[in-house]
Order: C-alpha cells, then structure tokens, then sequence
C-alpha cells in the first residue's frame, strides 16, 4: 500500500512540475519526437493580446504581450521574428497594416501602409519577398496580390485574374504563388512571366473555395476544402475573408 501511495504521490508531483511545460513536448508522431517552434495568440475578450512561442522539443513556452490585436502570423525563415498583420481602430473604421514582431524584444516594426488594409504576409522560401493582399476602393470592393522586399520596401501589385486574389501561399521553389479568386477558383501564378492557370473552379454558387496551400514537395492539394455559405457582397464579404 505504501508503494502505491508512492507513486501516486510520484506521479502527482511529476504533473506539477510539468505545469509550465506544453503537453507537445511528451507526444512523438510515429516514434519521432517533435521539433522546432509552433506560434499561437491568445487573447483575453479581444481587449489584450499575447503571443505564445513553444519550442517544441523541451515544451518550454514564452510569451510576449502585444498592445494590438495580430492575426496571420508567419516565422521569419531565420526564426527570429513574426510577420502578421495589426489591426487597430473601432469597428467598420479598422485599418490593417503588416507588421515584424521580434521575439527578443517584443517590439512591432510596422511596414509603411500604401492601403488602409493590408494583410496576410507570408515569406518566400528564402526570405527574400512576402507575398500579401490589400483591400482597396472606397468600399473595399477589390483585393490584389501584392510582394515586396523582405525589409517592406518596393511594392509591386499583381495582376489579378478575377475582382478579388486573397490569401496567397508560396511554392517551395518561390518562383509562383497559389491564392483564391472571388470565392470560385484556386489559382497558380508564375512570378517569372505572369502566367495564371486555373487549379480547380467551383461552378456551385452555395459553395466558396478558400485557402490553398502546396504540399512540402510543392504539388497543390488534390482536393480543395468546399465550405458551403451563402453568397456575400461588399463590407460583410471583405469581413469575412478576415
């Protein structure tokens, strides 16, 4: 009986000392333990904001407060900041502006905004150029592709096959991008001579295509998720590709 209560008490005091550790730490997938980082927000009623860094090996967690709300967060290939997007003002009047947040410091660096919404950065492979779109019109009635270089200078918009290119996503060779067009097409574009190729098109106007992403051997999904929702125009629609 005393040896069970041992390691009863063993076994409690184990889950104790593990309380500041992420549970990620003790999972393995496949007999191989977890590695690298993994990034999250958290925030409280939407009012604070913070971000939670995990090492995934040891399960040791930092987190760094924010004074602003940030969404679409991506690591820098060197590991040493977030790009994300910041968005402050009250509702209907917000602006969105993309932004480096350093892990050392905690410090946002805005990017200078050309658009009153600008979002949903993400690095090329080699950390050269982000990839993003923005709203812009005075109803925010169209969105384009943009790049620019990784320290946010020189802007360059995108041709864009359709009314609204959201969402972009990197090919692991960095030489073409795939995005969605109007909620109804996934579509690839070659960085090199501008050419766009339609992947997959949904004719079924219940239905929206959204989010696309290549495999790491760089081949777009097979099947694209359909989410069935109604059909939105203006301010609700560019709201809800938030």
């Amino acid at each position: 009986m005393r040896h069970v209560f041992a390691c009863g008490l063993a076994c409690f005091m184990l889950l104790l000392s593990g309380c500041e550790r992420a549970p990620t730490a003790d999972v393995a997938l496949e007999g191989v333990a977890l590695h690298g980082q993994l990034s999250y927000i958290r925030d409280r009623n939407m009012e604070t904001f913070e971000i939670v860094i995990v090492d995934l090996a040891s399960g040791r967690q930092r987190t760094l407060a924010v004074p602003d709300q940030v969404a679409a967060m991506d690591f820098a290939p060197d590991g040493t900041h977030l790009l994300g997007h910041v968005t402050v003002g009250d509702v209907g009047q917000t602006m969105r502006t993309l932004t480096k947040i350093d892990f050392g410091s905690a410090e946002h660096s805005a990017f200078e905004r050309f658009h009153q919404n600008e979002m949903y950065p993400r690095y090329s492979p080699d950390g050269s150029r982000i990839a993003y779109f923005a709203w812009v019109g005075e109803g925010t009635e169209r969105a384009y592709l943009y790049l620019r270089d990784a320290d946010g200078s020189n802007p360059r918009r995108l041709d864009c096959p359709g009314k609204v290119c959201a969402h972009p996503r990197w090919h692991p060779d960095g030489d073409r991008l795939i995005y969605h067009v109007d909620d109804t097409k996934i579509v690839e574009t070659s960085l090199n001579d501008n050419r766009h190729t339609v992947l997959f098109q949904e004719d079924n106007l219940g239905r929206e295509l959204r989010h696309p992403f290549y495999s790491p051997g760089g081949a777009p999904p097979i099947t694209v998720g359909v989410e069935a929702a109604p059909r939105m125009c203006g301010k609700a629609r560019s709201a809800a590709l938030t």
